[in-house]
């Protein structure tokens, strides 16, 4: 699992330096958005691809492979010496353990309480939209109020406050909810939220949910 962590930080780490460096700046926003959606996957699943290398054992008929056995050489080791050596070993091994276990308990501590801030944020959204009025217009649910609060998309709900606008900026406002809500930006964000609860502790996990922000908006 450590191993697996670990690589997994490094593929994030390079794959976002790489988006920043080269795509950033570049203005289709379909391509940084794929980019960040499918190298943000790889970042996960690459770490579980062990290779396999196999290695031909060496023969007599090819020239090596000979054990040389010589006497004398090695010495018995005294048992009071092997006794100390076997205790120092499996003392060293307990705190290895317990440091391991220490730091696995953290890390499993940390995504149960990332994934339980999700799920009650989604939650309080969920409950929120409650409280609107929606009218169906074809695939979207759509809610206006008069009160002056941010628009938002939230998969097929779009709720849009008309505030002070006029009937042509609050058309304008729901075109651009409806375009996050067509091209499924709610998907990637659960994507990459999900993710940051399996990785709370790397930052550039959280530097990709930002960068996918601005590619959206």
């Amino acid at each position: 699992m450590t191993r697996y962590l670990f690589f997994a930080v490094v593929g994030t780490a390079l794959f976002w330096c790489v988006y920043r460096l080269l795509l950033r700046r570049e203005h289709c926003l379909n391509v940084n958005r794929f980019f960040l959606l499918l190298t943000l996957a790889l970042s996960l699943v690459l770490p579980l691809v062990h290779p396999q290398v196999v290695v031909p054992r060496p023969t007599v008929a090819s020239g090596g492979g000979y054990l040389l056995e010589l006497p004398g050489i090695v010495a018995e080791a005294p048992a009071a010496a092997v006794q100390q050596s076997v205790a120092e070993v499996s003392a060293d091994a307990v705190r290895g353990v317990d440091v391991w276990t220490v730091l696995g308990v953290l890390y499993w501590a940390g995504v149960a309480l990332s994934a339980l801030i999700l799920v009650v944020r989604y939650g309080v959204l969920w409950h929120k939209l409650q409280k609107y009025v929606f009218v169906r217009q074809g695939r979207f649910r759509v809610a206006v109020t008069d009160d002056e609060e941010p628009s938002f998309s939230f998969f097929r709900y779009i709720v849009a406050g008309r505030g002070g606008m006029t009937d042509a900026e609050l058309q304008q406002v729901l075109r651009h909810e409806r375009l996050h809500a067509a091209q499924g930006h709610s998907w990637d964000r659960l994507a990459v939220q999900l993710v940051c609860c399996l990785l709370w502790f790397d930052p550039f996990v959280w530097l990709y949910g930002r960068d996918l922000r601005e590619v959206h908006e």
